[in-house]
Parts: structure tokens; C-alpha cells; sequence
């Protein structure tokens, strides 16, 4: 004997049918391309660069490309900073936390050079 099935309206009724879900995708970005001097600390992208944040008030990815060893640290100073390593870049931040900053820190003793492509 084949195994009961329930019709739609059943499984609407107990709550169980299944949304699908898209992720949501933008039509706008903002890139920025800059310099950060070496020891410089906590270095205010949002004010410094304000074309990266012209179009996009909260970024949900961001893509980062470096050529020097910084770290980086999302919305805050005072939260952990992250440190890119040059072999993987771009180095990309996806769906992890909101970005509205960034803070970079530089100490490779040479400018750090910086393109940031956010969506």
C-alpha cells in the first residue's frame, strides 16, 4: 500500500507548506579606489570616501583588494579586526553582518593601496 499524501489545502491548514525564498538583489553599488598611509590607525572609510557610501547606505557584500597587509575592522573600532591575506583576494565579506564602515588600519610600513567594490 503507497503511503498517504496530503493535498495542499492540508498542508496549509498545519502550516507546513514551504515558501520560496530569492535572495534580494540590488541594482545599485559604489566602488571606491584609495590609499591608506602606513601606520595609520582606524582609518574612517565612510568619512574619508564618501563615494563608497553614495548610493548604498548598508552594504550586504562587499569585495576588497589590497596590496599590502592591513587589517580591517566592520562598523565599529572597536569590534575585531580582520586581517586579508594578499593571496586571497579579492577578499570577499558576503551576508555576514551589515557593513555601514569600515575602519582600516595600516602598519605594513608602505601605503596601502585599497579598491572596495560594495553592493
Amino acid at each position: 500500500m503507497l503511503p498517504r499524501t496530503e493535498d495542499t489545502s492540508t498542508k496549509e491548514r498545519r502550516g507546513m507548506l514551504s515558501i520560496p525564498t530569492y535572495p534580494v538583489m540590488g541594482d545599485v553599488y559604489d566602488y571606491a579606489e584609495f590609499s591608506v598611509a602606513t601606520e595609520t590607525t582606524d582609518y574612517d572609510v565612510k568619512t574619508n570616501i564618501v563615494a563608497l557610501f553614495k548610493n548604498i547606505g548598508i552594504g550586504k557584500r562587499v569585495q576588497i583588494w589590497v596590496d599590502q597587509t592591513v587589517s580591517i575592522k566592520f562598523n565599529d573600532t572597536g569590534m575585531p579586526a580582520i586581517n586579508p591575506a594578499l593571496f586571497e583576494q579579492p577578499y570577499s565579506f558576503e551576508n555576514w553582518v551589515l557593513i555601514k564602515n569600515l575602519f582600516i588600519t595600516n602598519v605594513s610600513g608602505n601605503t596601502a593601496n585599497i579598491k572596495v567594490l560594495m553592493v
